[in-house]
Formats: C-alpha cells, sequence, structure tokens
C-alpha cells in the first residue's frame, strides 16, 4: 500500500515500522552495545537465531523465529518482555512464524 494511504493509521505497516524504528534509537544496547550469540537447542538451528546486546546500563535479549511454524524456546532468569510478536509466560517465549521478541532483564 502507498505511504500516503497508510499515513496517520495505526494499524499500518508504515507506522509499525515508524514505531519500531523509534524504539530501536532508544535502546543503547542496539545503538552501541556488545553482541554476543546466545545457543538455541540443536532442533531448533535453522529456526531460531537468539543473541543479546548488552551495554553498562542495558541488556537486551533478541529472539527471532526464522521459520514458518511457531517455536517455543525456554528461557531462564527474570526476563521482561518490551517488544514482541509473541507471548512469554515467564519460562517459556512461544513466537509465531516468523515472529521476534526482544526481552530485558528484570
Amino acid at each position: 500500500m502507498a505511504v500516503d494511504r497508510q499515513q496517520g493509521k495505526a494499524e499500518s505497516v508504515l507506522t509499525f515500522a515508524q514505531t519500531l524504528l523509534a524504539w530501536r534509537r532508544d535502546q543503547p544496547a542496539l545503538r552501541s552495545g556488545t553482541i554476543e550469540l546466545r545457543p538455541v537447542p540443536p532442533a531448533q538451528a535453522k529456526a531460531l537465531l537468539m543473541w543479546k546486546r548488552r551495554t553498562v546500563s542495558q541488556e537486551l535479549l533478541c529472539v527471532f523465529n526464522l521459520s514458518e511454524k511457531p517455536q517455543e524456546i525456554e528461557l531462564t532468569g527474570c526476563l521482561n518482555v518490551t517488544v514482541s510478536a509473541a507471548a512469554h509466560d515467564g519460562k517459556i517465549l512461544r513466537l509465531p512464524p516468523l515472529g521476534y521478541a526482544f526481552l530485558t532483564s528484570c
């Protein structure tokens, strides 16, 4: 859909992209943090990509489902979902097809 037809519509792809980019600019760990790839279960190695970005003031876990099937992964520690197209019950992160999650430490 053309940009002029999406402007000002809360549910548009344009608004989603603008909101996500604005959020990204406010995250120190995404702008200048170190990056550490995190292991995923071998059975999900082709489906999930996970890394941690870290600065002195922020730690952010980034999880992406690269498959067209829902994926679940157990995450340990206290994590708060910051931005997500996923569900997290405090232990299991459930990602929809092509879903993502950004989580911060409690």
